[in-house]
């Protein structure tokens, strides 16, 4: 698989989704555990080091101007709070040697379990079914509910009698067998009718992603508002879903088939950066921050919102208030936490740059800003790219993208055989959960796999290093 290119800290805007409102996920657990904060960070981390898209590029180019640029005269009064000679003085990235603010801890060797990559018949269906237009699917009034049928439905969630934030929903669309709610919750419309309702006993997953419903026993009624069916699939629905590419189901499938197998081998790779972090996060201690990278990344992100102020028209102590719910206090409380928590990769993995002596040449950095144009949208014109970035932020980049790479070649990982789901009966439902956006839905990965693997790394391994797939 073709590596993806780690733009870490080209896009300063990234570190600022703490500072979104908390309303995005119903059921999103308000406060978590240590290991879940890290395992959090750790996810964020790797998300950042392995995917820009060319939004995030272009909002991130956006801190580099000043408010001034964006002609609104009041745009500028969260930075006006700071004080003239930090303002002044954290516009260009400062230099600083990380070894001062971090103690190394182990990161060779450093040991990653991770599931065998299968790419099963219902996998290939549910892509497949996936590739038909919402348009192509036609309602079922009398029939029930099947494998692979969307149906809508409203839900109401109750513990002890009680309803609980994030647990009701209503006009909601789900894909039976998809897996993005708790085990027994699709599993348990299997056979009803539109117009039907049930109750679904069910008990949050140990390790749900909130630590108030973990392991809680809970009532699911869920109504069926209707049930929508995908048309058989045949080589000239196949035609018309490929633009005239593939002309029989055969070939389509067998396409469909590379494209599963490729994402299995990206989220692979994500999963296993993500353990990674996590681990380094455990292992290396950070004692302080670079008083004036802070500053320098504190004044990034109070831009970004001063930037995004003034495309509204609005006063940033105002768009602060209306999008968000703060006042000044808690936007720059908010600011400094994130502005901690986007620097803890930079730190760490600088740090181990410097141990092992790496620097990016100038060769490395012509190559870098070559394909981060073309990766972040700005096609060939890289010396606009440049410009909106900055050469320190580049090289800086790309050395944490040189270093993650580093950690990554020297890892030991093991894979676990795990049973196809092929080998299930056709009507079974397959019961690994993933993270949802709404209430019911399951946290992928376990307490206890993070705590596994933490412990796993204190101890030197002698295992075989694997091989990075290019």
């Amino acid at each position: 698989m073709k590596r993806k290119i780690a733009a870490i800290l080209l896009a300063g805007c990234l570190g600022m989704t703490a500072l979104t409102p908390a309303a995005a996920s119903p059921s999103a657990s308000k406060e978590t555990d240590k290991e879940s904060e890290t395992k959090a960070d750790a996810e964020a981390a790797s998300e950042r080091s392995s995917e820009i898209v060319s939004e995030t590029a272009s909002e991130a180019s956006s801190t580099h101007r000043t408010s001034a640029e964006t002609g609104t005269e009041d745009a500028g009064s969260i930075t006006e709070a700071m004080s003239e000679t930090e303002s002044t003085a954290v516009t260009e990235r400062p230099d600083y040697r990380a070894l001062d603010y971090v103690t190394v801890g182990q990161y060779r060797q450093l040991p990653v379990e991770t599931d065998e990559i299968t790419v099963t018949d219902e996998d290939i269906d549910a892509a497949l079914r996936a590739a038909i237009p919402a348009e192509d699917y036609t309602d079922v009034p009398d029939g029930t509910v099947e494998r692979g049928d969307i149906v809508n439905i409203d839900y109401i969630g109750k513990i002890d009698g009680n309803e609980f934030e994030g647990g009701t929903a209503k006009g909601q669309d789900l894909t039976i067998g998809s897996g993005t709610f708790i085990d027994g919750f699709e599993e348990g419309l299997l056979g009803l009718k539109a117009g039907d309702t049930t109750d679904l006993d069910l008990t949050f997953p140990e390790d749900y992603v909130s630590s108030t419903l973990a392991g809680k026993a809970v009532v699911f009624t869920v109504k069926i508002n209707s049930i929508r069916r995908a048309p058989e699939i045949t080589s000239e629905l196949i035609s018309e879903i490929s633009d005239g590419s593939y002309s029989t189901v055969e070939g389509y499938r067998d396409y469909q088939r590379e494209q599963v197998q490729a994402q299995k081998e990206e989220e692979q790779e994500n999963e296993i950066n993500t353990e990674l972090m996590t681990l380094l996060y455990n292992t290396c201690k950070i004692s302080s921050y670079p008083p004036e990278l802070m500053a320098y990344s504190k004044y990034q992100i109070t831009q970004y919102y001063e930037n995004m102020a003034a495309r509204y028209g609005m006063s940033t102590d105002d768009f602060l208030q209306q999008t968000m719910g703060m006042d000044e206090a808690s936007f720059e409380a908010a600011v400094e936490k994130n502005a901690e928590e986007g620097l803890q990769q930079e730190l760490i993995l600088k740090a181990i740059a410097e141990t092992e002596g790496m620097e990016v040449s100038d060769e490395e950095y012509e190559e870098g800003c070559r394909q981060y144009a073309q990766t972040m949208g700005y096609g060939d014109d890289v010396e606009n790219f440049r410009n909106d970035f900055g050469e320190k932020e580049i090289r800086v980049s790309l050395l944490m993208s040189r270093v993650m790479q580093f950690v990554r070649d020297n890892a030991v990982i093991t894979v676990r055989e795990t049973e196809t789901e092929s080998e299930l009966r056709p009507e079974e439902i397959t019961e690994s959960a993933t993270e949802s956006q709404t209430g019911p839905a399951a946290e992928k990965k376990t307490k206890e796999q993070s705590d596994a693997a933490t412990e796993a790394a204190a101890e030197t391994t002698t295992e075989t290093t694997t091989e990075t797939k290019d």
